[in-house]
């Protein structure tokens, strides 16, 4: 008697892989791949139209012929790794790195009018430097005119790393003061959001703890932000996206690459 086993069972794991084309039509796959990170689930959704004809000749109407008039794949993915490609991906963002020249002279800034309780960015510029000055090291912080000078911990705080300062609410700080801080070579990365989409090359190599491993290479792929994004959560931080999955000229939609025996 035969078995009755069922057979080819798969449990679906892998690394998602995305190469990035310089243009949104291309004519070849990208091939510089970089790693997405985990991605909890990646899916996709096929669906066809199709064009039915019905013989009307006697009795019930019967569908007699059945022509597929087009096909469609689509998906979507999430991913709980917030490294800069996938925020890339996310915000259709471009990569930007500063570099912060010193000031070891001092730089001296007046905030006006500083609220008790309220925090203010050292060092902006509006358009060429919105986030202000990192690395910075307050060494003064009088009124303005001066005469008065503030204590550190006491009537005010700042954090060096990012330039961010706080004038305490117990402060004695009673109107315009004069901030005076050295600025430390630095650099580091800025993203801001843009609204070019992208094309890609996705590669998901299969590493499944049951069942044979099947590659997945699309070729042609078009990557947009699909729901929310917790900027403050209690769960880990998570972007889902929805992909629409082309044909590039030579190439199908999605081919599929079992492993060499």
């Amino acid at each position: 008697m035969a078995g009755t086993a069922s057979e080819n069972l798969v449990i679906p794991k892998g690394r998602v892989w995305v190469a990035e084309h310089s243009t949104t039509s291309p004519t070849t796959p990208a091939k510089a791949f970089r790693p997405v990170g985990n991605c909890p689930e990646f899916t996709l959704s096929m669906a066809s139209e199709k064009l039915e004809h019905e013989s009307s000749m006697g009795g019930l109407k019967e569908v007699d012929a059945s022509v597929t008039l087009s096909t469609s794949r689509s998906g979507t993915f999430s991913t709980d790794d917030m490294g800069e490609g996938n925020f890339a991906m996310l915000f259709f963002a471009a990569k930007e790195t500063i570099t912060q020249a010193s000031a070891s002279s001092g730089v001296i800034e007046t905030i006006t009018a500083p609220i008790k309780g309220f925090g203010y960015q050292l060092g902006v510029v509006p358009v060429t430097r919105p986030f202000g000055h990192r690395k910075v090291t307050v060494t003064s912080v009088t009124s303005s005119p001066a005469g008065t000078t503030y204590t550190a911990g006491v009537d005010y705080e700042y954090d060096s790393n990012t330039g961010w300062f706080e004038v305490t609410k117990g402060s004695a700080i009673n109107g315009d003061i004069i901030v005076t801080y050295n600025v430390a070579t630095s650099s580091y990365v800025a993203q801001k959001s843009g609204n070019s989409e992208k094309a890609y090359t996705f590669l998901i190599r299969a590493n499944n703890p049951v069942g044979e491993n099947i590659d997945y290479y699309m070729p042609l792929v078009k990557a947009r932000p699909n729901g929310e994004f917790s900027l403050i959560s209690e769960e880990w931080q998570k972007m889902s996206f929805e992909i629409d999955v082309l044909k590039l000229s030579g190439y199908e939609s999605v081919h599929f690459l079992r492993r060499p025996e």
